[in-house]
């Protein structure tokens, strides 16, 4: 199968993919917004409930509105330009609602939304669209940094992502000055030691400090050492590297992977060795690739080289032995896809055309065995099939596979 063929087969599925979403948002006035299952915390424990979405970036309208101006710039067709104005109306409308420990965050919080209202401004050709932004970031200055959490996925280092994002392309905004307030507050709650450096992101719930992208050390590390490329502060240069330090120091040489140290279940293991080893974004090589990967670009390091070919050499081996059954979760954030779309990002980086001609292979297996036959996805939410979301749901699905079509 050429190369052509497969964009336009996934081209194909990502514009499915996006009809279903604009035929099942639910609308109210200017605004709409979707049902379908989340996981929630109910009487203590994590359960899949029914419900509509937030705001954010991360499971919300605001992820979706994301995709869905994406599909509307390459395809120009107006109801996916219409759902998607209106699926950010909703999340700029509820965006007060975001928690206040994961207020700055790019994917949980404001600064997210105001980043996909700034694309959506040039996708929609809305540039009412950036003056909500600005509204939303200038209201940023009114937030308890100390309230937030630390992480990447929701804390200070996903708010210095979010900030170096918009100061990319605002400069005049005063991000900086925020991502810099951020990290002088991942440099002080910093634990220092002969292992390297690490943070205590989920207190009472790991083992030890965690490694890994969202939640560990793989994540704070990397976006200190992007904010070193934009202010050559050497202290975030000294974090970020010691940050992976702290995480080779647990790297299970026979198993090419890094440890999770989440307590997870009753279980208690007893030594490293029986600790599991994520294979996705949020836990595991997938996610730390994606970090050295950043890395290696911005120092050009070898020993970032040699980290990013084995942490993809592990993610290449989780997406070969992944089973083709109706059951594989296809997510972004835990599935098939997710891994696939980090793997694009390494064959794009390191140039090389079997890794990029495997991934779309990849992607267009998945496609043909899912949408292109009408076989709802297996979606992030553990026990349920379809959820709207972009990192759990279809939203993400239809961006990583409208990304494979461009290719």
């Amino acid at each position: 199968m050429s190369g052509n063929h497969r964009g336009r087969l996934c081209l194909e599925a990502s514009r499915r993919i996006g009809s279903r979403l604009c035929r099942d948002a639910l609308w109210d006035g200017s605004r709409c917004n979707w049902f379908g299952p989340s996981m929630e915390v109910v009487s203590g424990t994590w359960q899949v409930v029914s419900r509509t979405f937030g705001p954010d970036v991360y499971s919300g309208t605001a992820g979706i509105a994301l995709f869905l101006g994406r599909l509307y710039a390459t395809t120009q067709d107006p109801v996916f330009r219409d759902t998607a104005r209106a699926a950010i109306a909703h999340a700029v409308s509820r965006a007060a609602d975001v928690s206040a420990s994961s207020a700055h965050s790019l994917m949980l919080g404001r600064l997210g939304i105001a980043l996909v209202l700034l694309e959506l401004a040039e996708h929609l050709g809305e540039p009412a669209l950036e003056s909500l932004a600005r509204k939303l970031f200038a209201a940023a200055g009114e937030d308890d940094i100390s309230a937030q959490l630390l992480d990447l996925l929701g804390g200070s280092a996903g708010a210095i992502e979010a900030a170096l994002r918009i100061h990319a392309v605002r400069p005049g905004w005063g991000a900086l000055e925020l991502a810099i307030q951020h990290a002088e507050r991942l440099l002080a709650s910093a634990i220092k030691g002969p292992e390297g450096v690490s943070w205590d992101t989920m207190p009472g719930g790991s083992h030890r400090n965690l490694t890994g992208l969202t939640h560990g050390a793989a994540g704070i590390g990397c976006i200190l050492l992007e904010l070193y490329g934009t202010v050559s502060d050497r202290r975030y240069l000294e974090a970020g590297l010691g940050a992976f330090r702290y995480e080779n120091r647990w790297f299970d040489h026979a198993r090419a992977n890094w440890p999770d140290f989440r307590i997870l279940g009753d279980a208690q293991p007893r030594s490293e060795s029986e600790l599991p080893c994520g294979e996705t974004w949020c836990h595991g090589a997938p996610g730390i690739l994606l970090a050295r990967l950043r890395a290696w670009e911005l120092l050009r390091l070898p020993g970032l080289l040699s980290e990013v070919q084995v942490a993809a050499a592990t993610t290449l081996k989780s997406v070969r032995a992944a089973p083709p059954a109706a059951t594989q979760d296809a997510s972004l954030c835990h599935g098939l896809l997710g891994n696939l779309s980090i793997l694009g990002a390494t064959a794009r980086a390191l140039r090389d055309s079997d890794l990029r001609s495997e991934v779309l292979q990849g992607a267009t297996s998945a496609a043909s065995r899912f949408e292109l036959i009408d076989v709802p996805w297996q979606c992030g939410v553990p026990g349920a099939k379809e959820t709207p979301g972009y990192m759990l749901g279809l939203a993400g699905i239809g961006s990583f596979l409208l990304t494979c079509a461009m290719a």
